[in-house]
């Protein structure tokens, strides 16, 4: 009988607070400011799960750990520019990462913010549909075409997650007003492939698709376990029938599940148990 399991983990939130960090003085003289332009300081919390690009990814049973690391950047979108600011220490205990940026573009007190990790998610600041700004498409076509069923390829190239909050200003120091989250756009699967007597299938290539609608493929060596990282608020239909597709050698094997609703933030792990496609000769 075709099963198929999920078990979710709770979805990931980043809560943002701000902090005061002075700037570092350079050879006992602070650094001219640069006209038109501020300086943000802000503490992020330790990221709770699910995934986050450049961040180091540990699977634990059905959760995945996150922690920040150095280098890692966020895109701060406010008053039509875009600013980066960059994760410059993170506590070894407490998980918390420091953040600094640049701020540009005459920030005002209590003006809106919006927050997209990794950075380069964001095209510019445009709004664009239910985004306050327009997101790089290569992320989505990323996740359509060149997935390759690791962990590994999810955590370094496709996240993507967004929030808003206040900006705080004071002179030429910039931080957030309260805590912020930047919730997940994606959830995570692990998939394992099994025929109908419930032995492995070794698949070259697994397709996601909700009706006709291709939402996520993975090309790989031969292997029974994919990770596939998927969109939910891109599926046309968030409520319909989703299918599989699995090459097999020459052979592709199916299944398809009706009424099934995904959820962003979310890691799924899931036993799917496929049947061999009729082939149709050739007329």
């Amino acid at each position: 009988m075709k099963t198929f399991r999920l078990f979710s983990m709770a979805a990931l939130a980043l809560a943002m607070a701000a902090c005061s960090n002075e700037d570092s003085a350079l050879e006992n003289a602070a650094p001219a400011q640069q006209q038109g332009t501020m300086h943000f300081t802000a503490t992020i919390a330790a990221p709770s799960g699910d995934a986050t690009t450049r961040t180091v990814y540990t699977e634990d049973g059905t959760t995945i750990n996150v922690k920040w690391k150095v280098g890692d950047e966020i895109a701060l979108v406010h008053n039509g520019v875009v600013d980066v600011a960059e994760v410059k220490t993170v506590d070894d205990v407490t998980g918390k990462a420091t953040i600094e940026a640049t701020i540009t573009g005459s920030p005002s007190d209590n003006d809106d913010v919006y927050l997209a990790y990794p950075a380069d998610a964001v095209f510019s600041a445009t709004p664009y549909k239910t985004f306050h700004f327009t997101p790089n498409p290569d992320i989505f076509d990323k996740v359509i075409n060149y997935q390759d069923g690791t962990l590994e390829y999810i955590q370094n190239n496709l996240d993507l997650r967004t929030g808003d909050g206040k900006l705080a200003v004071s002179g030429d120091k910039v931080t957030l007003k309260e805590s912020v989250s930047i919730p997940s756009l994606i959830c995570i699967w692990k998939l394992t492939l099994q025929d109908e007597s419930s032995n492995p299938l070794s698949a070259t290539q697994l397709t996601f698709k909700n009706e006709t609608y291709t939402l996520a493929k993975a090309t790989s060596a031969a292997k029974n376990v994919y990770y596939l990282c998927v969109v939910p608020g891109y599926i046309p239909a968030p409520a319909g029938t989703y299918s599989f597709e699995a090459t097999v050698g020459s052979d592709t094997y199916t299944f398809s599940k009706t009424d099934l609703n995904l959820t962003a933030g979310k890691y799924y792990q899931s036993t799917v148990k496929m049947a061999k496609a009729l082939a149709y000769p050739a007329v």
